[in-house]
């Protein structure tokens, strides 16, 4: 399930594989789902990846079955809670690597909700590896779906990173071809948002010539942020996938032929980008993104590069600036007897 060990990596992947054989069924109830609030095993995850640093919060641990697969979901649910958000990670991300979102959300007095994709972080499935992205928005659907059991009124709140915004995108593009369908997000935040990667011509090229040979290529860990300890946490991460899946290179073949042919979403949408990301095509994405989604706002972080959740303090303290007031913007119909 997760990848080789590394030496110096022993402890925190027993721990791992020990969380995993101990955790439930999640059920979205706050005093069921705290059954390993006092685990040394969870402890020990949380302190690795620094989540055990967040605000105070009822913390729900475990597992929903998602096509035969168990996806790892969590949420923190604050005092008197208004308003949920939900996070989507990217490619080769997980869970463990978003303390600043969760923070993001805590901070705003949201429940927040957050799962690994398949193939990611401690969830099933093969390593990065997807032959459709319908897979990932399967696990996002489920998860929305039973959060609505948590007792947190407002609205619901989207943020996303890269790969992340594609999974949001098109679940919401999805569900917007159904009759009647029922709306989902009040708003959402892209980071960095993936419709196709940097040197796309070359690298379409590149997969139909490899692609019948190779199932995949061996990762290269690229320089996409400015915050070292960031950089050097993932070097060191048992829970980084280590290969990059040429199927998964045909799913988001299929997901850009997608995101060109799609409708417009009417949805309120914050686009944060950097200019020194050199993982994604910002300058066709944010361009066909403007027309997909009308009611969308774009802030461009002037030396951003590609992992904006875990850019350098200074360069989040900006952008998040911007998305307090945007977030702010759809909290403030909450009710007197409402606030916390």
């Amino acid at each position: 399930m997760h990848q080789p060990l590394a030496e110096d990596n022993t402890a925190i992947l027993s721990a791992i594989d020990q969380l995993v054989r101990q955790w439930r069924p999640l059920t979205f109830i706050p005093k069921q789902d705290q059954q390993l609030s006092d685990s040394d095993t969870l402890n020990a995850y949380l302190s690795y990846y620094g989540l055990d640093q967040l605000p105070a919060a009822q913390h729900g641990f475990g597992f929903l079955n998602v096509s035969g697969d168990r996806i790892c979901t969590q949420y923190w649910m604050p005092e008197k809670p208004y308003g949920k958000l939900f996070l989507v990670h990217g490619y080769y991300d997980h869970v463990g690597l978003y303390r600043h979102a969760i923070e993001f959300g805590l901070r705003h007095n949201m429940a927040v909700v957050a799962f690994d994709l398949p193939g990611h972080g401690l969830s099933d499935g093969e390593r990065a590896t997807v032959d459709d992205f319908e897979h990932y928005t399967a696990a996002l659907a489920d998860v929305f779906e039973q959060a609505k059991k948590l007792p947190v009124a407002g609205p619901n709140v989207g943020l996303a990173q890269s790969t992340g915004c594609a999974v949001l995108l098109k679940y919401q593009l999805d569900r917007a071809s159904w009759f009647q369908a029922e709306a989902t997000f009040t708003a959402q935040i892209f980071l960095a948002p993936l419709v196709r990667p940097k040197g796309w011509k070359f690298g379409r090229f590149a997969h139909w010539l490899v692609s019948p040979f190779m199932a995949s290529l061996r990762r290269v860990f690229s320089q996409n942020s400015h915050d070292e300890q960031f950089l050097e946490l993932i070097q060191r991460d048992p829970l980084q996938p280590r290969i990059l899946s040429l199927r998964w290179v045909g799913a988001m073949k299929r997901w850009i032929a997608q995101a060109e042919q799609a409708s417009c979403l009417d949805v309120p949408t914050l686009m944060i980008q950097g200019n020194e990301d050199h993982t994604v095509d910002w300058r066709y994405n944010v361009p066909l993104l403007c027309t997909k989604l009308p009611r969308h706002h774009i802030y461009w972080l002037n030396t951003g590069m590609h992992q904006l959740i875990n850019e350098s303090p200074e360069l989040r303290a900006e952008y998040m600036a911007v998305a307090d007031s945007f977030v702010d913007s759809f909290l403030r119909t909450r009710k007197p007897h409402e606030a916390a």
